[in-house]
């Protein structure tokens, strides 16, 4: 298991166990997270503005959210400035606080990041990144388990 992959696994599991619901309505930027295998569980977003961070140190996030599941989605909404932006999702589907991996680290629970940026060891920002112009703009997710 690589560090990254073990960071992110550890972070994505603060997220999902301590993340509250802190999106705003309206959200001007919001993030459908579709694929989803089932509606068990829940699902997790974090937004960064740079690299630094990215993809898992919630820390270093701009925001973190929790998305409802209904219908075999989850929306994560964003309430933000104008700037450039990279997310990503994850689904606790079992809902015991972490991203369950297999014995080499990989996730065996659902996650991805815009763009469908995706790489061995978790997504890249540059990847991920994309522009936000301020008003209303949706950015949807798919899932990979």
């Amino acid at each position: 298991m690589s560090c990254r992959t073990s960071l992110f696994s550890i972070v994505v599991a603060s997220l999902l166990s301590t993340a509250p619901a802190t999106s705003a309505e309206p959200a001007g930027l919001q993030t459908p997270v579709k694929g989803l295998r089932s509606a068990k569980g829940r699902v997790g977003c974090l937004l960064f503005a740079s690299a630094d961070g990215f993809p898992g140190d919630q820390k270093k996030a701009r925001q973190r959210v929790l998305g409802v599941i209904a219908d075999g989605a989850a929306v994560c909404k964003f309430d933000v400035p104008a700037g450039s932006y990279a997310i990503v999702a994850m689904h606790d589907e079992n809902a015991n606080g972490k991203l369950d991996t297999n014995v080499v680290g990989m996730p065996t629970e659902g996650y991805g990041a815009s763009k469908g940026a995706q790489g061995t060891f978790g997504p890249k920002y540059e990847d991920a990144r994309f522009d936000y112009r301020g008003g209303s703009l949706t950015m949807p997710i798919t899932l990979k388990y």
